[in-house]
């Protein structure tokens, strides 16, 4: 497919985009085969393209790389044979993460949640969020206006 153009009133006749390339959603140059091993290697392990491409660079590190001894980065831990990023997550259990992350500690969660209360009200008061209600200097509480005088008709 050509596609006709004109510049200054002379016509031109140049390939449609799709003639020229194909332009890849993800733009690595890469062999087609690659790619196509890449994308069911992806799809199988319900990924996307770029999830797959950075867990197996991350595979390709081990723990006694000299790539890593050379610019003195930490060493890359060895990886399971199942780890966690496989399994597909749709949605997070607030309370079953913080009894996960308390399990080992010895904290509860009300234990949890009390502390975090004290350090947000702290933080506020501190801020001069919570300004003194003008009620508290005096001995009882204002409890609304007082009734109007009667007047006379």
């Amino acid at each position: 497919m050509w596609i006709l153009f004109s510049y200054s009133g002379q016509i031109h006749r140049s390939p449609a985009m799709s003639d020229r390339h194909t332009i890849s959603p993800y733009p690595i140059r890469m062999p087609p085969e690659l790619r196509a091993l890449l994308e069911s290697s992806a799809n199988h392990g319900a990924r996307s393209l770029h999830a797959e491409i950075i867990a197996r660079l991350w595979s390709t590190f081990r723990k006694n790389d000299i790539v890593r001894q050379n610019l003195a980065l930490p060493f890359a831990e060895e990886a399971d044979e199942n780890p966690v990023l496989d399994r597909k997550i749709s949605g997070v259990d607030k309370a079953r993460l913080i009894e996960s992350t308390l399990a080992g500690a010895g904290i509860t969660r009300e234990d949890l949640l009390d502390a975090v209360s004290n350090a947000i009200e702290s933080a506020l008061h501190g801020m001069g969020a919570f300004p003194a209600a003008p009620d508290n200097a005096k001995p009882h509480p204002n409890t609304g206006p007082k009734p109007r005088k009667r007047y006379d008709k």
